[in-house]
């Protein structure tokens, strides 16, 4: 994450760990330039899966319409995050945190491009 440039911190919130990276650049086509973005690890990370993530403030389209998969909140020490429901077969010998941002970054590419 540093040698990306990016900025975080973890959270633990009850007895689930975050990882947070807020200014967290999103792709032009958004009400925002940048959110937060949180992911859950597992306790048993990473042999269980990086899964979903969350943003706050909430991404909208410049376009409107409804975003599919997100809209669901989920409070993370106590502020509200949009849940974008993303999922993809998880390998513990091939993916990592550095896979799971690949789906995060491709999943906000493809809502604005479409």
């Amino acid at each position: 994450l540093n040698r990306l440039g990016l900025r975080w911190e973890t959270v633990l919130d009850g007895h689930r760990r975050w990882l947070l990276l807020p200014c967290y650049e999103v792709p032009a086509g958004y009400m925002a330039a940048h959110t937060t973005i949180a992911i859950e690890f597992p306790t048993s990370y990473p042999a269980a899966q990086l899964d979903m993530f969350y943003c706050h403030p909430p991404l909208i389209r410049q376009t409107g319409g409804d975003i599919p998969q997100t809209q669901h909140v989920e409070t993370i020490c106590g502020i509200p995050h949009q849940r974008w429901s993303r999922h993809r077969q998880w390998d513990s010998s091939r993916d990592s945190l550095t896979t799971h941002l690949a789906l995060v970054d491709e999943s906000l590419r493809r809502e604005v491009e479409a």
